[in-house]
């Protein structure tokens, strides 16, 4: 493989997790609808006893949320810092992100300032190591490169599948002797969604609706375009991995999915079929590839042209390309058949041909938190995992993010 290009390798940050994300309601078996309301704060806790001794809890951080803005490389920007200069109006109060928590230079209460880079994150993980917690890096959490989204459109270009892997190359190299978790990519869906079909988070393209404001974007084609090549430079990145460091580093490496788990609204066919639909068009978007090597069927009937196809080559990259699973549970919605017309403009947010009922996400089991979409169902939890486990082969998984 050749050198890396320099700027591309300037541009490129590593985010880390310092650890897992705790599971708070896993544990349950049944519950009532008593049992759940009134939920009373304080109360009902589990305690560390609760657990088996070898379950891991944690944090985590991401680097736009958790950093600031380092001034010295100004000309590596990421593309939240140009959706936040050139698109400020996306932003409901116009906060931002430059100063965060300012972990870059606070991480440590010590407040010493650190080498910018790759040594920074080499402190980083030293001391995560130091105060006895395990680092699970994640490479990617939506930080893309400013210079790559100028050059070639970012994730809209297969080209990026190799300066990923390029990226990943570097990191394996700095930091595989102490990293034994990696995760290739945070959340494609919501990526995809957010990034090309909204158009609410960075890159901040969609089309132009009286719901979504955007001067580009084609939220028909564009996300699954954006997630096709995520796939892609998943694959790279564990093909890399497995054929040049995991034997000497003894590691693994994962993607991070997330999903809502979807009930029917009804005991109707009609209804459970929509609630199928909307699974695979969530969870199997990105779960099915990885494990059998092509997208659900119900996606490739429903999308047609619009959901791009693998080679023979591509499909046996993605199958099984992945060690262990995360996961990101937060909420469940019930989903009822689709029985209007079709919408007049195609967006990756309708064509699930499935209505999710926001009013009623889930009924009288659920509690509302401060978020309007976020309705707390450990049920929920608990359905997707034995999904996983019955559909996909029960692989390991772990818990990335969930809670309130």
């Amino acid at each position: 493989m050749g050198a890396m290009n320099p700027h591309h390798q300037q541009s490129c940050l590593v985010l880390l997790l310092c650890a897992i994300i705790p599971i708070c309601c896993i544990f349950a078996v049944e519950a009532t609808v008593d049992d759940l309301l009134p939920f009373k704060f304080g109360q009902n806790i589990p305690k560390r006893s609760d657990f088996p001794p070898d379950f891991l809890f944690g944090a985590a951080t991401s680097a736009y949320q958790y950093h600031h803005q380092i001034r010295a490389t100004e000309k590596n920007q990421l593309l939240f810092l140009y959706v936040k200069i050139m698109m400020a109006e996306k932003i409901a109060d116009g906060s931002n992100g430059d100063v965060a928590a300012d972990s870059y230079n606070f991480y440590k209460l010590s407040g010493r300032v650190n080498q910018k880079g790759v040594q920074h994150y080499n402190d980083v993980i030293n001391e995560v190591i130091a105060q006895g917690l395990t680092p699970f890096v994640t490479l990617f959490h939506f930080d893309t490169p400013q210079a790559l989204e100028d050059e070639y459109g970012g994730f809209l270009s297969n080209k990026i599948a190799n300066d990923f892997r390029d990226f990943a190359d570097v990191c394996f190299k700095e930091y595989g002797d102490r990293v034994k978790h990696w995760i290739t990519l945070n959340e494609p869906l919501t990526y995809c969604r957010e990034g090309y079909a909204s158009g609410g988070m960075a890159p901040g393209r969609c089309t132009t609706t009286d719901e979504f404001k955007c001067d580009r974007g084609d939220s028909a084609t564009e996300p699954y375009i954006a997630g096709h090549n995520q796939l892609l430079a998943h694959a790279a990145a564990v093909a890399l991995y497995r054929q040049k460091y995991q034997a000497t580093q003894k590691g693994m490496i994962t993607i991070t999915l997330n999903s809502d788990w979807f009930i029917p609204y009804t005991s109707s066919k009609q209804d459970a079929d929509a609630a199928q639909r909307a699974l695979d068009f969530n969870f199997g978007w990105f779960m099915d590839p990885i494990t059998t090597g092509d997208y659900p069927k119900s996606m490739k009937d429903i999308l047609g042209k619009r959901l791009p196809k693998f080679t023979a080559e591509e499909s046996n990259s993605l199958k099984g390309s992945f060690d262990y699973l995360g996961l990101n549970y937060y909420t469940s919605r019930y989903a009822s058949d689709y029985v209007g017309s079709p919408p007049s403009r195609p967006s990756s947010l309708t064509t699930k041909f499935n209505n999710s009922l926001k009013t009623n996400f889930c009924f009288f089991v659920c509690l509302q938190t401060i978020a309007f979409w976020l309705y707390v169902y450990p049920e929920g939890f608990k359905d997707l995992l034995l999904h996983i486990k019955d559909k996909y082969n029960n692989p390991i998984v772990y818990i990335t993010e969930n809670g309130k």
